[in-house]
């Protein structure tokens, strides 16, 4: 017996897996380049499925929906 269900799940994530593996080679990538050693450089990749830019408070929303990110 077959779960079609899970079948198309998997298929679902096949675009995010490409563009988290795109994301990770740049990153190596840019890091191999430049030398960016532990004692050079730090890298912080923040990666957010559902995040409006106009909501965030370091592009001008007057709400405190973001102050971490605002921190940064």
């Amino acid at each position: 017996m077959k779960c079609r269900g899970l079948r198309s799940k998997h298929k679902a994530l096949r675009p995010a897996r490409g563009v988290l593996r795109l994301v990770l080679w740049v990153a190596l990538v840019v890091s191999t380049i430049f030398g960016c050693g532990p004692s050079r450089h730090n890298l912080l990749l923040i990666a957010v499925d559902t995040l409006r830019a106009d909501h965030l408070g370091s592009y001008g929303y007057e709400r405190a929906t973001s102050p971490e990110i605002d921190a940064l």
